[in-house]
């Protein structure tokens, strides 16, 4: 029996609405970089108009577009978060610095401190893994 449904169908609603990654103790709520989420690809559109010239050209480099790219995820892929904290004093580092409000712009700023961070949320974002339907069923039971 093919189980194809299973392993690949994804929910839409949490594509859009986000599911809970977590990481080294805080937590990160993402919505699909890509799928369903239709608002990522407005925005991404938007946000790659004034390029799609040298887009198409391919006279522009990736990393030129990185920080447009990079704002696009904190404004619509990244919806919350959770015990995300500054960085602890060196004298006391068993603890942790103050709480970070979320925001779209106090993560831009999380993402140039933590650029590896970003590249796994952003690695999670894009991973249809995290938004089965089978696996949020389950773990809805759970």
């Amino acid at each position: 029996m093919s189980k194809l449904y299973d392993n690949y169908l994804t929910d839409k609603g949490a594509e859009a609405t986000g599911v809970w990654i977590d990481d080294s103790g805080a937590s990160f709520k993402l919505a699909r970089m890509g799928g369903a989420n239709v608002k990522f690809q407005r925005a991404m559109t938007t946000a790659m108009k004034p390029y799609m010239r040298e887009i198409q050209l391919g006279v522009i480099d990736d990393t030129a577009l990185e920080p447009i790219v990079r704002k696009v995820f904190a404004e619509t892929i990244l919806l919350d978060w959770k015990n995300v904290t500054g960085p602890s004093n060196p004298e006391t580092p068993d603890v942790d610095g103050d709480p970070i409000d979320f925001s779209s712009d106090a993560a831009i700023k999380l993402f140039a401190d933590l650029p590896d961070l970003y590249a796994r949320l952003r690695t999670e974002a894009q991973s249809y893994a995290n938004f089965r339907a089978s696996s949020l069923a389950v773990a809805s039971k759970n």
